[in-house]
């Protein structure tokens, strides 16, 4: 008898139901939601690539569900919050234990940085580039995941999660105002 599908997580559009140790979907609360449809252009550009290492896979996407790759270490959000003790009134972070090591933060880095490479080489940019959105697979390793706010380079971000975005100044100009457009700043 096959198991229920157990919830995982909610997140800004939806949530992710576990379907087994390999498979979770993704589910947003309503059928049309831009956002999602949006992440399922995005897997279909990247099925026409060989697959990336350091990117969440999806295995099938029909009209409001999309199956992905399961990651049985869940994102890094929630390793870094597990290793904090915080005030319970300010929520201040009054302790870390068990910071991740030099090299494994270095070896992060290098993979998240190949990802947003790769990416950029076939003209996208993921757009929210943060520790719930990254991933850890069984062997340690980090992968990219949550497509709903990737743009082709030089296009307008429409929203951003500060302090990882933020709303440009005057010093945006025409953009003053907006998370701006995702391309190289001189």
């Amino acid at each position: 008898m096959p198991s229920q599908p157990c919830l995982m997580t909610l997140g800004g559009i939806g949530a992710i139901y576990k379907l087994n140790d390999f498979v979770v979907v993704k589910v947003p609360r309503d059928p049309l939601e831009p956002d999602h449809a949006t992440e399922q252009r995005v897997f279909d550009i990247l099925e026409r690539y060989p697959a990336h290492p350091n990117l969440v896979r999806s295995f099938l996407r029909i009209p409001g569900r999309t199956f992905l790759e399961r990651l049985p270490s869940g994102d890094l959000a929630s390793l870094l919050c597990a290793q904090q003790t915080r005030d319970t009134s300010t929520q201040q972070v009054l302790v870390v234990a068990n910071v991740p090591s030099l090299e494994t933060s270095f070896s992060w880095m290098r993979e998240l940085t190949s990802a947003a490479a790769w990416l950029e080489s076939i003209g996208l940019v993921h757009g929210d580039i943060r520790p719930p959105n990254i991933l850890i697979d069984a062997e340690g390793h980090v992968k990219l995941c949550d497509f709903d706010r990737a743009v082709g380079i030089g296009e307008r971000l429409d929203a951003g999660t500060e302090p990882f975005a933020r709303l440009l100044g005057d010093e945006g100009g025409r953009d003053r105002g907006t998370y701006g457009k995702l391309k190289i700043r001189k």
